[in-house]
């Protein structure tokens, strides 16, 4: 079976699955791409992190000393746990190796049904909120048979509360045969969302009920 991954919601939520790293002592594969096509791999635990402000450092022990270009991005990647993700060199002493994490991180799927993710592709949606007020040209973030989440500037997060009903009308231009009901779950900042660089606010959806209307879109889309 090919696994699923999908792009951290938050930056809680990669903390979360550091935790569970660094108490597990489980093997975690990391390499460097050459420039001449070669990659260099190791295997390492992970011996501590730590959060200073929104960036993380995390100190790796490596299974043998190795030569490391301090240029070229790092990739870490735990099959056990299911967490794959980039950074960069910091500091290299004792066979502990300490790198800033990117980002952007994926975790393994968990979840039975499939989610879109729009990290770099930029989809526009209207919708409707408590039935009465409608937004036009809403960044979608994700989407999925059972909810769906949108980004928006922090004048715009303010006319929604958490609970309240807020329909799905279109997507890109897409007008939906019926609007996709549900209630807003949550409301972040974009400050605890991993791949967000602006100063937006992360709205959850979770649907009423599954539709299955979201994949026969994307299909013709």
């Amino acid at each position: 079976m090919i696994e699923k991954y999908r792009i951290a919601g938050t930056l809680k939520e990669f903390y979360k699955q550091l935790d569970l790293l660094s108490g597990k002592n489980n093997e975690i594969l990391i390499w460097q791409n050459q420039n001449d096509g070669q990659r260099k791999k190791i295997l390492a635990t992970l011996d501590s992190y730590l959060i200073d402000s929104t960036q993380a450092y995390i100190n790796l022990k490596l299974s043998e000393k190795i030569q490391l270009d301090k240029q070229l991005e790092i990739f870490i990647y735990a099959q056990t746990d299911g967490i794959l993700f980039k950074g960069y060199y910091e500091s290299f002493v004792n066979n502990s190796l300490k790198i800033s994490a990117h980002d952007k991180v994926l975790l393994r799927e968990k979840r039975s049904e499939d989610r879109l993710n729009f990290h770099y592709t930029s989809v526009q949606v209207n919708i409707i909120y408590q039935q009465k007020l409608e937004f036009k040209a809403i960044r979608l973030k994700d989407i999925s048979e059972l909810g769906f989440g949108i980004l928006c500037n922090e004048v715009k997060a303010k006319a929604f509360e958490v609970g309240a009903d807020l329909a799905l009308s279109s997507i890109g231009k897409v007008q939906l045969p019926m609007s996709l009901q549900g209630k807003i779950k949550h409301i972040t900042s974009s400050k605890k969302v991993v791949g967000v660089k602006n100063d937006l606010f992360y709205i959850g959806v979770e649907l009423d009920q599954p539709s299955k209307l979201v994949s026969k879109i994307f299909q013709q889309m």
